[in-house]
């Protein structure tokens, strides 16, 4: 038979007792407390609450809660299986449980207990969910949700409705989902998800990320201006870091280091001031470089750089090259068939490796040519060659034949042949004006065979001042 201690208010069912309902009278007679508790034993029990509020224990075994129409308190420490049933409009009831729990049916809160890596799930009403010590994943589902980490790496979805939902001292993963949510991170280095709707998301400190892996379409993004996002309905304070969609976005970095990372779709990311990381993922991308030490990496699509910076190398993975300004700029390829472009000023244009597109654009413009020829996989095709400004440097050591041939480092007019072949032994650079071909052929009209390394437009009137060494 149960016994009740007035001390804390609770029944104790002895070790041979199945159910119990909270009885209208104790055994001495008098009424019994508003708020009493019920403790289980071994058994799997059936234990009822009655009209206020109260607090259930089941204890071992798998037990079956039923609460009454006031807020009640279910304490799972000793086992995962007891069941809870709560009647509709109810109060406020709430669930403290060591194991991973799925709240039932009109069962409003859960607190996760200990350290363990344990799981919180909430069910089609408005739901609070508080995570433990350990790393947790909280789901509030539908209604309209508060989730709280706690310590630990959490991840925390919010579901359907308007959730908020915040994290704590850890690395923590939020994403809300549909509706207008309100999400925060903490001290850790949070990345935020708002989903649809007019979300208001806050980095907290911390390197945070805002991301957008959710969004059904592309997404306008600037860390500077914060708002944006998915129907450009979202505003986001705090973050360094922006993750782009699935398709095609506009990602704009602020004063910090940011890393922007686009995803699916051709993006366009914009680091901003200082040193910024830029992934495009897949797509033809284009990156905006403002800082020496911007970092790209993209292994997919056609890919285009637009930068300020006086002096540029292509990184691995990326094809083109375009300037945006008036300074004198050193535009520099690399081992695949890149596509540069200078601007208004007297530019260097160094296309390396690869069948290269080079545009000097106005100004003096050099190209430059100092790498091993090929005449498949490295013939440079100059669009805008001005024979009044610009000039085709020829390395040295990759032409050392016509090098040696010169006189104090300076081309000689009969070492550049307008035709075809070359005829004498003194022809070492031949030009095609008929279709632009330019040759280098390092015997003269010896038995080795010219080799094609650069095209210009074709009838350009070219001559051997337009030729120089490097």
């Amino acid at each position: 038979m149960s016994t009740y201690s007035a001390a804390d208010n609770t029944f104790h069912l002895d070790a041979a007792e199945d159910n119990f309902t909270i009885p209208d009278t104790l055994p001495n007679g008098d009424p019994t407390p508003d708020d009493a508790g019920i403790m289980g034993n071994a058994r799997a029990n059936i234990l009822t609450g009655d009209e206020t509020d109260n607090v259930f224990f089941g204890g071992l075994g798998l037990d079956r809660l039923i609460g009454g129409h006031g807020s009640d308190t279910y304490v799972l420490d000793e086992d995962a299986g007891d069941q809870i049933v709560e009647e509709a409009n109810g109060g406020y009831d709430y669930v403290e449980s060591n194991f991973t729990h799925i709240l039932a049916a009109n069962v409003e809160g859960l607190q996760l207990l200990g350290t363990a890596n344990i799981n919180g799930f909430g069910n089609a009403g408005s739901n609070a969910i508080d995570g433990n010590s350990g790393n947790n994943l909280l789901d509030g589902g539908e209604g309209n949700d508060d989730l709280y980490g706690g310590a630990g790496d959490d991840v925390l979805i919010g579901g359907a409705g308007d959730d908020h939902l915040s994290a704590s001292s850890g690395n923590d993963m939020a994403t809300g989902g549909s509706g207008d949510d309100y999400m925060t991170g903490s001290s850790g280095d949070d990345t935020i998800d708002g989903g649809a709707g007019a979300d208001e998301l806050h980095g907290g400190d911390g390197n945070d990320t805002l991301s957008f892996v959710s969004a059904a379409t592309g997404v306008t993004v600037s860390l500077m201006e914060e708002h944006g996002g998915e129907n450009a309905g979202d505003s986001y304070f705090d973050f360094e870091n922006v993750t782009g969609s699935a398709f095609a976005d506009k990602l704009t970095g602020n004063a910090d280091n940011n890393m922007l990372q686009g995803g699916g779709g051709n993006d366009t990311l914009d680091g901003g001031a200082n040193w910024d990381f830029l992934e495009g993922g897949a797509g033809d991308d284009t990156y905006m470089v403002d800082h020496y030490a911007d970092s790209i990496i993209d292994t997919a699509g056609i890919d285009t750089v637009k930068t300020t910076l006086a002096g540029y190398v292509l990184a691995d993975g990326l094809e083109n090259l375009i300037v945006s300004g008036v300074k004198n700029y050193s535009l520099t390829g690399n081992g695949v068939n890149n596509a540069i472009v200078g601007g208004a000023g007297a530019d260097i244009l160094f296309g390396k490796l690869g069948n290269d597109m080079l545009t000097g654009g106005q100004g003096q413009d050099q190209f430059w040519f100092n790498t091993k020829l090929n005449k498949r996989t490295n013939v440079d095709k100059i669009v805008d060659f001005n024979v009044t400004d610009d000039t085709i440097y020829l390395d040295r050591g990759i032409f050392s034949a016509l090098y040696k041939i010169s006189k104090n480092g300076d081309i000689k007019s009969s070492s550049v042949k307008f035709g075809t072949k070359a005829t004498d032994a003194n022809d070492r650079i031949i030009v095609n004006k008929d279709n632009g071909a330019l040759f280098y052929d390092s015997d003269g009209n010896g038995k080795g065979a010219a080799i094609c390394f650069a095209k210009v437009e074709k009838k350009t009137a070219l001559t051997f001042r337009d030729f120089d060494f490097l």
